[in-house]
């Protein structure tokens, strides 16, 4: 029976010295506890009589303030009453230092010299006053030493007497004197000529016409120029609203002076022409141009209309809008 409790007894190195330190944290943590009980009751003794020390010291502090406050507000001098030392000066040449010397208030200075610096004039004392620190300055006191430049008036120009000879012009004289008539509506800008409808023809127009149309100058002139050249023409209204940075409300505005003579389209000799001469057609491009191209060279010549739309690259839509412009010789 020895024997098996002996056996059993028996600890391995590791866990003798775990057992020993599970005895020495509980005896550290027994010392704690009894520690903390002896100390716990002077703390709370020590906190409580300088709790009741600093009430005691603020009352005394709050009486004392309360006593200095009253003696003190009396004596602090009011803005008004701040001693100025002033002498003859203009507001609009006075520099900081000489501000500063008739003790004016130091807020007042910086802000009155930014506002200068702006090009604002003074021209009174309550132009003066008007400056952000100095509103409670005696206008009085202020009177007896402000100089100002004397203000100058604008000049008010009588419109009445320039007005042209030109405008009393009687109805009566305009119409029975046609020299007269041509000076009084001569006018800064040209009159348009009046151009009747469907009398340009915008197949052959240049932009010398065009620039005379209401919204159409120079630059929108030349776009259309320059549209109608590379496609060959135009043989239906519709395709004027092609062109571009040319607004539809300005096409629309002057479709009525225009009319197209379909017979001015030039054509394109879709057999003979290169890849490049057709890549740059606006309505065939890089892809149809490659298409077409590619067909004449495995087939040979299109020969009609009907021989275009079998090609499986091209779209009906296309080959009707491009028909007009296609010649097969």
């Amino acid at each position: 029976m020895k024997h098996i409790i002996k056996e059993h007894s028996k600890f391995t190195p590791t866990e003798r010295r775990g057992i020993i330190g599970l005895v020495f944290l509980a005896f550290c943590l027994l010392c704690f506890i009894y520690m903390y009980d002896d100390l716990s009751h002077p703390h709370e003794s020590v906190f409580e009589n300088l709790s009741t020390a600093n009430m005691s010291q603020n009352e005394s502090v709050q009486r004392d303030d309360s006593i200095q406050v009253r003696s003190i507000e009396p004596s602090i001098p009011s803005s008004k009453n701040k001693g100025l030392i002033l002498k003859t000066f203009d507001p609009n040449q006075i520099s900081k230092a000489e501000l500063s010397a008739m003790n004016f208030p130091k807020k007042g200075i910086n802000t009155f010299l930014k506002y200068r610096a702006t090009g604002k004039k003074f021209y009174s004392v309550d132009d003066f006053k008007s400056v952000y620190g100095f509103e409670e300055l005696e206008s009085s006191q202020l009177k007896k030493y402000m100089r100002f430049p004397k203000k100058i008036e604008s000049i008010k120009y009588d419109t009445q007497t320039k007005k042209p000879s030109r405008r009393k012009v009687s109805r009566y004289a305009i119409k029975n004197d046609s020299s007269s008539a041509t000076t009084h509506f001569k006018n800064k800008y040209p009159i348009r000529e009046i151009i009747a409808e469907g009398s340009i023809d915008i197949n052959t127009v240049d932009t010398s016409v065009l620039i005379k149309l209401k919204g159409i100058g120079e630059y929108r002139s030349q776009k259309l120029v320059e549209y109608r050249d590379a496609i060959g023409g135009f043989y239906h209204m519709e395709q004027i609203y092609e062109v571009p940075n040319v607004p539809d409300s300005i096409i629309t505005m002057n479709l009525k002076y225009f009319s197209i003579d379909s017979s001015a389209i030039s054509k394109v000799k879709v057999n003979d022409w290169t890849f490049e001469q057709l890549r740059r057609h606006p309505y065939i491009r890089y892809k149809r141009a490659k298409a077409l191209s590619r067909y004449i060279r495995e087939h040979g010549p299109i020969e009609s209309q009907e021989e275009l739309s079998k090609i499986i690259a091209l779209d009906s839509a296309f080959v009707i809008k491009i028909s007009p412009y296609l010649s097969y010789d």
